[in-house]
């Protein structure tokens, strides 16, 4: 396989443009599970890319501490907390 650049068109051909009937849903929902209390910035850097990226709803799941830095970035962003990690 061979590398080559991703352009303007390539992304013009599959991002679509919101309308006046777009949503949140209609945009996508892309939920996340990054960052951690060593690395909060992971989580707060993961959630703003998917905001800039388009994403309708953005939802972040993890420890409650960082979950208050997620929302200083983006309140808008809906929050929940993390169970057990797999083992």
């Amino acid at each position: 396989m061979e590398a080559r650049e991703w352009t303007a068109a390539d992304a013009a051909s599959v991002l679509r443009m919101p309308t006046a009937t777009s949503h949140k849903y209609s945009r996508g929902v892309v939920s996340l599970r990054t960052g951690s209390t060593s690395y909060p910035g992971a989580a707060v850097l993961g959630v703003e890319g998917a905001a800039r990226g388009g994403a309708g709803m953005v939802r972040w799941i993890g420890d409650p501490d960082v979950a208050r830095l997620v929302l200083q970035r983006r309140p808008e962003v809906v929050t929940g907390r993390a169970g057990p990690t797999p083992g």
